[in-house]
């Protein structure tokens, strides 16, 4: 980095472009704040929590994991089944079909601890 320059803060979640999912009753629309969900009669935002610093969360469940021995949020089962989101939206997009999701998992209590 060149002297003199500093990095702006994020101000929102990370966001990768835009994602909707088609479901039965109402759309959903993720947004950096965010998500959008739109019934047939009525549209309401569900906001992110708020961002406090960037990433911490991965790291500091990272540093918890290490030093307690425990398993961080994002275990392997959570990251293969981030992944195989990202590959049925592409296959979708692709085929114009829905698709069955096979690895996902709750984070049960733990996404609130």
């Amino acid at each position: 980095m060149s002297p003199g320059l500093t990095t702006q803060p994020a101000s929102d979640h990370e966001h990768f472009g835009p994602i909707i999912v088609v479901c039965d009753d109402a759309d959903i629309r993720l947004s950096p704040g965010g998500f959008h969900v739109c019934g047939e009669t009525e549209r309401h935002f569900e906001p992110a929590p708020p961002l406090v610093h960037p990433r911490r969360e991965v790291i500091d469940g990272l540093v918890q994991a290490v030093h307690f021995n425990t398993l961080p949020p994002q275990t392997g089962e959570w990251g293969l089944a981030s992944l195989e989101i990202c590959h049925a939206i592409l296959k979708s997009a692709e085929t114009r079909q829905p698709l069955r999701l096979e690895h996902q998992v709750s984070l049960g209590e733990r996404a609130y601890e």
